[in-house]
């Protein structure tokens, strides 16, 4: 199910959190990633070594010059944001969208938006649902990085859970 999922970041403003992203999506196997317009150059020598052995994740990332561009093939689109929008999306939990990967047909994208601001209301519209961290609420922001790597741990937990639940069914 790791293969129907990637991971895609928008305007990444530090070569670090892209590295760190990397290397949080490796730890709970996902390994297909999607970059839109990153604000440095993809040979910045701080990628690699912040991805501490995560590089085969960054050597195989897709470029895109528009979101629109980078979501063409996915079946459902989820942003992340942690502030309510003008936008009204359907908010989707990890067990749902956990749910809907079950479906090997399903193929879907998380989209993460620039450390400064998150996803921008243009980039909101064009996904099918949002997705939230429950975090304090009276601090909420987290680092691109963190919140790629929570979120891969939430889904890998579920994931893990649901196989052993059938494992033991048999």
């Amino acid at each position: 199910m790791y293969k129907n999922v990637e991971i895609i970041l928008v305007n990444t403003q530090l070569p670090e959190n892209l590295g760190s992203a990397a290397r949080g999506m490796l730890n709970f196997k996902f390994e297909k990633l999607r970059l839109v317009k990153p604000k440095f150059d993809m040979n910045n020598e701080k990628i690699i070594p912040v991805s501490a052995g995560a590089d085969k994740v960054i050597r195989k990332a897709r470029l895109f010059e528009k979101l629109s561009d980078a979501i063409k093939d996915f079946n459902f689109v989820i942003g992340t944001t942690n502030r309510s929008r003008a936008i009204k999306k359907k908010e989707i939990k990890i067990k749902d969208f956990v749910s809907l990967i079950s479906n090997k047909k399903n193929k879907a994208a998380i989209i993460f938006g620039p450390e400064q601001s998150g996803l921008d209301n243009e980039s909101i519209s064009l996904c099918d649902y949002t997705l939230k961290i429950d975090s304090n609420p009276k601090f909420s922001s987290l680092n691109v990085s963190q919140a790629v790597t929570v979120i891969c741990n939430q889904i890998f937990e579920k994931l893990k859970n649901k196989k052993i639940s059938v494992n033991f069914g048999k």
